[in-house]
């Protein structure tokens, strides 16, 4: 990946399949083997696309930590959500902010790994 591309995973934490002890304790053995399963495809995922070049931000924080900074203006910005869903709204941001190189990965990180952490496969 390029020096000027930054991906930019707006998923919150039970979408990147971070649970509390007590939910995990609650968890059928079904459910923790896909929960296991989901977390070997998401490291694997981020894996691929770089580690330092992955930012994260939720969408609360997405423009105070991303789309002020004047830096990522020049960069091309690979965002992606948990379904693809979330992201659209951010295309009237971007351009009003001046950003102009930027890509929604479709259908988000479920689009990648093909199952959520939580939930029937």
């Amino acid at each position: 990946m390029g020096s000027g591309v930054v991906v930019v995973d707006t998923r919150d934490s039970l979408q990147k399949g971070f649970l509390t002890q007590s939910t995990e304790k609650g968890l059928t053995d079904d459910e923790m083997k896909q929960l296991t399963l989901f977390r070997e495809k998401n490291k694997e995922m981020l894996s691929k696309l770089g580690k330092k070049k992955i930012r994260t931000a939720s969408f609360d924080m997405l423009e105070r930590f991303i789309l002020t900074k004047k830096r990522y203006r020049s960069q091309t910005l690979l965002i992606f959500d948990q379904v693809g869903k979330q992201v659209r709204w951010l295309m009237y941001t971007l351009e009003q902010k001046g950003i102009k190189k930027y890509f929604f990965l479709d259908k988000g990180a479920n689009g990648v790994i093909g199952f959520q952490a939580y939930g029937d496969k």
